[in-house]
């Protein structure tokens, strides 16, 4: 017999986490804070990342284009993520969930035709399940 995984702790409180800076920069984008677009300049937009603005493969992954949208990327990211957590810590779960939501991200850029562009967190959920996985 095997013997049992160790599970790690904090990983609802990671997760508690993830739901707080996605709510946080929701109302931040919802109410134009800092007097920007916030999805004009924060949003994928492939031929602007492979014009140099990388950071959008970033950025883009913390804008929703409604409540739904974002109470769906919180929902199951804190689920996937907590569960990600317990089994590899939650600092490992979660920078592994973000590193491959980036990549995921500069793929989707590098082919995205011009005109199109891409946000939210559903990138970092599908992340979430393949670190599981």
């Amino acid at each position: 017999i095997p013997p049992r995984p160790t599970l790690h702790g904090g990983a609802l409180f990671a997760a508690a986490g993830y739901v707080l800076v996605l709510f946080v920069l929701a109302a931040a984008s919802a109410n134009g804070a800092l007097g920007r677009d916030w999805l004009a300049v924060g949003a994928l937009d492939g031929a602007l990342v492979r014009g140099g603005e990388w950071w959008r493969a970033v950025t883009a992954l913390t804008l929703h284009a409604d409540l739904a949208h974002f109470v769906s990327n919180a929902g199951f990211g804190a689920l996937f993520g907590a569960l990600a957590g317990r089994v590899y810590g939650p600092g490992r779960a979660w920078l592994a969930i973000l590193l491959a939501a980036v990549v995921a991200n500069l793929a989707n850029a590098a082919w995205m035709p011009a005109g199109r562009v891409s946000l939210g967190a559903s990138t970092s959920v599908f992340a979430a399940l393949g670190v599981l996985c």
